[in-house]
């Protein structure tokens, strides 16, 4: 459309490195998920891998999301980015609204917060804010109970996310927008652009259709 500017200009040709983060393939999530229920805090675990995995959210935002009252007819969070200080819509999938409730009206409800942390979503089982050290060893302790031999971070379940959709037809753009990157050459990076089905009905008709779907849907509100 006239002026607006085409996102790929911004793409610099040059051959992109090779994968340096571990991803975590569907069935390998499912594996993760299932061995949350052998913690000590099962909802907690199970919401923080799901939403880590189903949005491509930051760990910096993750840590920082603010208590909801109401989560009754949750589709989006509005999350203030910490990396490019502006606001963003952010789409949530149902299994990951499902999730994000389940533990809010469960275990959440029962934690004793402490006052400093009672504003943001997800806590610790002791009532304390979260830290990205404290996320990091929960997933390595899940992943050795899962069997998985990969040094899985948060940072690597964002760039799972991103792969995931690459492998199933999303495009550049539409990644770009997900992941709130400021340019669209850091995308690259995220996906390497690796193998993936040539058929657009795979993001169009498929499961991964629902997020890319919402966030246009909610962008334009």
């Amino acid at each position: 459309m006239e002026g607006m500017s085409n996102p790929l200009e911004e793409i610099k040709m040059s051959a992109p490195g090779p994968a340096k983060r571990d991803t975590l393939t569907q069935e390998k999530f499912k594996k993760i998920i299932a061995s949350t229920s052998d913690c000590g805090f099962p909802q907690l675990a199970q919401v923080i891998v799901t939403t880590l995995y189903g949005t491509g959210i930051r760990v910096s935002e993750l840590i920082n999301l603010p208590y909801i009252e109401n989560p009754n007819n949750l589709e989006a969070l509005l999350i203030p980015s910490i990396k490019t200080k502006k606001e963003y819509l952010l789409p949530l999938l149902p299994w990951v609204v499902n999730s994000i409730t389940e533990y809010i009206k469960g275990e959440r409800s029962r934690i004793p917060a402490d006052p400093d942390a009672a504003s943001f979503l997800f806590l610790t089982p002791k009532g304390k804010k979260l830290s990205k050290s404290w996320i990091n060893k929960l997933l390595k302790s899940l992943c050795i109970e899962a069997g998985i031999q990969k040094n899985i971070t948060a940072h690597c379940m964002r760039h799972s996310f991103a792969t995931n959709l690459w492998k199933n037809g999303a495009n550049l753009v539409e990644i770009k927008e997900l992941l709130n990157h400021a340019s669209i050459n850091t995308t690259m990076n995220y996906v390497h652009l690796l193998p993936r089905s040539n058929q657009r009905k795979m993001i169009d008709e498929g499961p991964l259709a629902e997020i890319v779907a919402s966030f246009w849907r909610n962008k334009s509100l």
